[in-house]
């Protein structure tokens, strides 16, 4: 467990396991990762085909890797850039300790408006894609798991998740999986 307001993913132990000092990290058969999209391809490849969790190669798994990347470098950076413009303390603001915390007198309007917009665009695109199905893939996969953290950070921060009736349909379904 690491107490990221007490600093302790900028310590020198945990940047011996992730260099960025962010969280996730992963240690599986003797190695290291981070990044939670290379994260989660690695678990979906190594445990997740055998349980109908993960595609196995093909377009399916290629649609799967499209929504992994997408979270992690499209929807994670906006809703990286509201976190950032929410005062410390506030639900889903960058935390004090991180190497990402910039300080109250940096955070603006505009920023946050920004951020905002740009969330609601985006959100805008997974409401089409789950208007057509339950799940991202079609079937419940890890893809679901992922993106629902992401989507639930989104929603505690005041993002404009409300705005589409898809994702919040998926996000009950998501919830209730089991």
């Amino acid at each position: 467990m690491l107490d990221i307001d007490a600093g302790d993913t900028r310590a020198a132990a945990f940047k011996a396991i992730n260099p960025n000092g962010r969280v996730p990290a992963l240690a599986h058969d003797g190695e290291v990762l981070w990044e939670s999209a290379a994260i989660l391809m690695h678990l979906g490849e190594t445990f997740g085909v055998d349980r109908g969790l993960y595609p196995p190669p093909g377009m399916a798994r290629a649609h799967a890797m499209k929504w992994i990347v997408w979270s992690a470098a499209t929807l994670g950076e906006a809703a990286g850039r509201l976190s950032a413009a929410l005062p410390a303390g506030q639900a889903g603001a960058v935390q004090a300790g991180s190497v990402d915390f910039i300080g109250v007198a940096e955070h603006d309007a505009e920023r946050r408006g920004r951020a905002l917009a740009d969330l609601d665009g985006l959100l805008a695109i997974m409401n089409g894609a789950l208007a057509e199905a339950d799940y991202l893939l079609g079937a419940y996969s890890l893809v679901d798991v992922h993106l629902s953290g992401l989507v639930g950070w989104i929603d505690a921060m005041g993002g404009p998740v409300n705005r589409h009736p898809a994702v919040g349909a998926w996000r009950v379904r998501c919830a209730t999986h089991g």
